[in-house]
């Protein structure tokens, strides 16, 4: 699985733990989304240097269309690999402080939903979440959504019925 990172420029030469915030892009976006169209390095750097933010890891994974679900037919388990593979692959392979009250959730639109999921269904993993702009429907537009829509943007995950 692909994934962007982002360290801390104190990582190389600290001691210390970081906290990690999870970065899920949006919806046809990958890994690189935030680092080339959100300037994550350039906003985190700054942020750290003006005192506004505690250093910290961040970690964007590539969901690919994914809705950061499970799919309904069971071939791409995408909620699993990050709660089961990529939580413990980034606690094992970097300095993080490895518990809940030190890691944080946050994306846009489809990454957006995908936080929402992540915060809700795994409470024990998250202490912050921050969706932005998330991709929802309510019930109603879910129903009246026209078939073609529904294949092309929610059908791979949620089922093409």
């Amino acid at each position: 699985m692909e994934y962007s990172i982002y360290l801390p420029p104190d990582y190389q030469l600290s001691q210390r733990k970081y906290p990690v915030l999870y970065l899920l892009h949006g919806y046809t976006d990958d890994e690189t989304g935030w680092v080339q169209f959100g300037e994550v390095k350039a906003i985190a750097d700054q942020s750290i240097e003006n005192g506004e933010l505690t250093p910290t890891i961040i970690a964007m994974p590539d969901a690919g269309v994914s809705w950061y679900v499970n799919s309904a037919d069971g071939k791409v388990k995408f909620e699993d690999f990050m709660v089961k593979e990529f939580i413990p692959y980034i606690d094992a392979t970097y300095k993080t402080r490895a518990t809940k009250q030190f890691r944080a959730v946050a994306g846009l639109s489809m990454g957006g939903m995908g936080t929402c999921i992540m915060a809700m269904k795994h409470p024990d993993l998250f202490s912050s979440a921050a969706p932005l702009s998330a991709a929802t429907w309510t019930e109603d537009e879910i129903e009246t959504m026209p078939d073609d829509r529904w294949v092309s943007a929610l059908g791979l995950p949620f089922g093409r019925n």
